[in-house]
């Protein structure tokens, strides 16, 4: 290389741009699939994203109207939430409620910064926290799911406040259809409801997945059918039976109601979903997972369900209704060869303190188990065997266990499944007995009706893999938030206050479960504890949050007994639409109780001695709230 094209190079090195080691990385935002950060040069203000406001809510699916002279924008979101802002004011309007935002819109060249998560927030986004600490997902949630008799059919409507992903397919034995919806999450009280209507049997919904996030929902049919599927932002339509055979779907123009704005004109941010499927009653023998012949391609099937060997296809009826459906054929002569390993019997057994599934077959059982969340199963794997029967139901009805189906789940290489439908999550254990041909399964009394008390529900924030806030000397947030939680637990409970934690060591607990452990446990308070941090290290203080107007008197005395405590600044009480605080029924409080970015508040916050202080400030604000809550006995 010569020395001109050297001295050329270094200076092109020392020109650009290199951040200094304490520059954080800029965020990203992910919206429907799309970075919208790098849609234009992100903005973070005391730690919150800026963006404009019509990138983001155009992301989401949503409109926006621009009034000069009120200097205000109007956005509304496909489920019809209406969010005002107006520039140079925090008080923002959602649906005509006042909202606080984290900073005051600005207005500069004719474009409305906003505070970017804040907004998506007001216009019904769930907002996840990526793995890398500076990705954050906005995703739909799913609302809502109705139906009607539509001839001899059904019509649904799947209701969500953005824009989904749509994948609808056929499983058999037993037949299903099956509705993921990709960047969802589920925010349904459906469970499982009977319809009863033209060949389907139920429906039921819940979150499949976590990371991608995915919505599953499933109606349980008594015969394969057709259907069909037309999706536009916020709404998914679907006709089953007679409904689909004799009228399509509509396009996704057509499915929107009279009087809703057109949606925006179809950009990389906000596509059109259009999705059409039709699947003939012939089909009903196709394997389990895959895509039935003459529909449209799904590109994806159950993770949960392997291909099973198709059975004899059934003939088509050529008045275009299905058929009735038909008892399941044997098993073809390689599954049961001489000398298969065959599964025998299953049985369950209620004894109280314990459920029992005992299986028994005819050589030494391999097995696994999984569990399953969003709905919770257990699944009891036998590698190698062979079920003759192909399937059978055992209903249980208890107050764990719904019911257990022992399936031919997997043929080439055989796997019989006994897959265990729980009302909640279970502790188990399994063992083998008589040489290890019979395989012993023990639940957690899933027959005796738990007694569910009335508890206060600490949750130490963050854990496991997400470690929070890191202070300057390398605290992390969720180990100073586990340790005063355990000593607010102790401290309540030396008080005889029942308490129940959502984590008691380092392990990680989905943010989506925190709200579903705290019912579970009969909560009746939720208290979630904290470390705040902030791009300046002077930041100091604290501060209480709570979201409905049941908590603020919970927040208002947590705050007063904590700025007590540890006189450092009182910041106060603030609202704030936290996932935990939304999704818990009960009086619930976020605390952030230092900020660990702060050096002399990171050492308060390791110090034993104060983290005592914090606790039983905490624990003495709670119990001033019972006491205030506790109404007179009756004479």
């Amino acid at each position: 290389m010569s020395l001109r094209a050297a001295a050329l190079m270094v200076a092109l090195l020392l020109a650009r741009p290199v951040p200094s080691l304490g520059q954080a990385a800029l965020p990203h935002l992910i919206v429907n699939d799309v970075d919208v950060t790098r849609e234009t040069t992100p903005e973070v203000q005391d730690g919150v994203l800026v963006l404009p406001a019509e990138l983001v809510a155009r992301a989401f699916g949503a409109t926006a109207a621009w009034n000069a002279a009120a200097q205000t924008l109007t956005l509304t979101g496909v489920a019809g939430t209406v969010v005002r802002l107006a520039a140079g004011r925090t008080g923002a309007q959602v649906d005509g409620t006042a909202r606080e935002l984290p900073l005051p819109p600005v207005l500069r060249s004719g474009t409305l910064w906003v505070p970017a998560v804040a907004v998506l927030r007001a216009l019904g986004a769930y907002v996840a926290d990526g793995n890398d600490g500076q990705t954050r997902f906005a995703l739909a949630q799913v609302t809502n799911v109705s139906w009607r008799p539509d001839g001899g059919g059904l019509a649904v409507r799947v209701s969500a406040t953005g824009p989904v992903h749509v994948d609808a397919h056929l499983l058999h034995q037993p037949e299903r259809l099956v509705v993921d919806l990709g960047g969802a999450v589920a925010r349904l009280t459906l469970g499982a409801q009977d319809i009863g209507v033209a060949g389907v049997v139920r429906v039921r919904g819940g979150q499949f997945q976590l990371r991608p996030f995915i919505t599953r929902i499933v109606f349980d049919l008594d015969h394969a059918m057709k259907f069909t599927v037309a999706a536009r932002p916020g709404e998914i339509a679907l006709a089953l039976g007679e409904a689909a055979a004799v009228r399509p779907a509509p396009p996704a123009a057509a499915a929107q109601p009279a009087g809703t704005p057109a949606p925006h004109p179809p950009t990389a941010a906000s596509p059109p979903i259009p999705v059409t499927a039709t699947v003939p009653p012939a089909t009903r023998a196709a394997p389990s997972g895959a895509a039935p012949s003459g529909a449209s391609p799904a590109g994806t099937t159950s993770s949960a369900a392997p291909s099973v060997a198709a059975p004899s296809p059934t003939p088509a009826d050529p008045s275009g209704t299905a058929p009735e459906p038909l008892a399941l054929p044997p098993l073809p002569e390689f599954a049961d060869r001489p000398g298969a390993f065959h599964v025998q019997t299953v049985a369950y057994d209620d004894q109280g303190h314990a459920g029992r599934i005992t299986i028994q077959a005819s050589q030494r059982v391999t097995y696994a188990l999984h569990q399953f969340v969003y709905p919770d199963r257990l699944a009891i794997d036998i590698t190698g065997g062979v079920y003759l029967a192909r399937r059978h139901d055992i209903e249980v009805d208890s107050e764990a266990v719904r019911n257990i189906v022992i399936s031919q789940f997997q043929l080439k290489p055989n796997l019989t499944r006994v897959l265990v439908h729980l009302n909640r999550k279970m502790p188990y254990s399994a063992a083998v007995a008589d040489a290890g041909r019979t395989l012993v399964v023990t639940l957690g009394n899933p027959g005796r009706r738990l007694a569910r008390g009335s508890a206060v529900i600490i949750d130490p924030g963050h854990g496991g893999v997400d470690g929070g806030a890191v202070g300057p000397s390398g605290l992390r947030e969720a180990d100073a938030a586990l340790a005063i939680s355990r000593l607010v637990r102790d401290a309540l409970a030396g008080q005889g206050v029942p308490v129940a934690m959502t984590r008691t060591d380092d392990s990680t607990v989905p943010l989506e479960e925190r709200p579903d452990l705290a019912q579970r446990n009969g909560g009746i308070v939720f208290v979630s504890i904290h470390a705040n941090a902030s791009r300046s290290a002077g930041a100091a203080g604290t501060e209480t949050y709570y979201e409905t107007p049941e908590s603020q008197a919970l927040a208002r005395v947590v705050q007063s007994e904590l700025a007590q405590a540890l006189g450092e600044p009182d910041r106060g009480v603030r609202t704030a639409d936290f996932y935990v605080l939304v999704n818990t029924p009960m009086p619930s409080v976020l605390v952030e109780t230092a900020f660990i970015t702060n050096p002399s508040e990171e050492a308060m916050l390791r110090d034993p001695a104060t983290q005592r202080r914090i606790a039983d400030a905490v624990a003495r604000a709670i119990v001033k709230y019972l006491d205030a809550q506790r109404q007179p006995a009756a004479p």
